[in-house]
């Protein structure tokens, strides 16, 4: 179903919002569009500039990060059973 046409005026506006950090349901309220037209006018390419609108990791860089944060984390909690433990054995609760 094809809505009204946005001019690209308002495409500027949407991508300058979504630039400084507006989140993209308030920039689609905020315009009178839907969510989904927001994040396709953030992809799009603006005339007149080549390539992406905004360069995104891959998909293989976002996984990597969050199998670090993981890992990190769970190196946390490792420690931290450990120094219960410690705390354990030292007042004698260690059978």
């Amino acid at each position: 179903m094809a809505g009204k046409k946005i001019d690209e005026k308002t495409r500027r506006e949407v991508r300058t919002s979504y630039k400084n950090g507006v989140p993209k349901k308030k920039i689609a309220e905020r315009f009178s569009i839907s969510v989904t037209s927001v994040t396709r006018i953030i992809k799009e390419q603006p005339p007149g500039e080549k390539g992406a609108a905004e360069p995104r990791k891959s998909r293989d860089e976002e996984i990597k990060m969050k199998i670090a944060a993981i890992e990190r984390r769970i190196r946390d909690l490792e420690e931290k059973i450990l120094q219960m433990e410690a705390k354990k054995k030292k007042k004698g609760f260690w059978f």
